[in-house]
C-alpha cells in the first residue's frame, strides 16, 4: 500500500477517534430517521446502523421509488439482485454526519409519501387494520 494511502487512513482514524460530536450527531440522525420510518411501519425500529434499508421486494417498484426520491432531491440507492436475493430488492439510505435534522425529516416525509403511493391493495388493508387496532389514524411524515 502506498505511503500516502496509509497516512490518509491514519489521519482518518485520528479524526474518528477525536471528533465524538460528529459520531454523536450521526447516531442522533440515524435514531431520528429510524424512528420516523418505524412509526410509519417502513422499517424495524431496532435498526443498528447508519445505513438504513427499506425492503420493497419488486425490482421495478424499487427502481421507481429510487428515481422518485432522486427527483425529490434525495440520493437513495436501489439494491437489486444479484446483490440481494430475487424478490428482496430494497432502497438503501446512507446517512453521514454532514446531513441535517431538516434533511432527515424531509427524507422521512418524502419516503413515506412515495412508498404509500406504491402500496399494494393487500399492504393498504394490512396497514389500515394495524392503524385501527392501535387506535391511530396513520401518520403523515412521522413528524414530532
Amino acid at each position: 500500500m502506498p505511503n500516502g494511502v496509509c497516512e490518509m487512513s491514519l489521519a482518518g482514524l485520528e479524526i474518528v477517534q477525536s471528533d465524538s460530536n460528529r459520531r454523536t450527531h450521526l447516531l442522533a440522525l440515524r435514531d431520528r430517521l429510524v424512528s420516523r420510518l418505524a412509526t410509519n411501519r417502513l422499517i424495524d425500529e431496532n435498526h443498528p446502523s447508519h445505513i438504513v434499508p427499506i425492503r420493497i421486494g419488486a425490482n421495478d417498484k424499487t427502481l421507481s421509488l429510487s428515481q422518485q426520491l432522486f427527483k425529490a432531491g434525495f440520493l437513495v440507492a436501489a439494491i437489486r439482485p444479484p446483490t440481494v436475493p430475487d424478490g428482496e430488492a430494497m432502497l438503501r439510505i446512507g446517512l453521514t454526519a454532514s446531513h441535517s435534522v431538516e434533511q432527515i425529516d424531509a427524507l422521512a416525509a418524502v419516503s413515506y409519501t412515495h412508498l404509500r403511493a406504491h402500496e399494494t391493495r393487500h399492504q393498504l388493508v394490512c396497514r389500515l387494520l394495524l392503524e385501527k387496532k392501535k387506535g391511530g389514524g396513520g401518520g403523515g411524515g412521522g413528524g414530532g
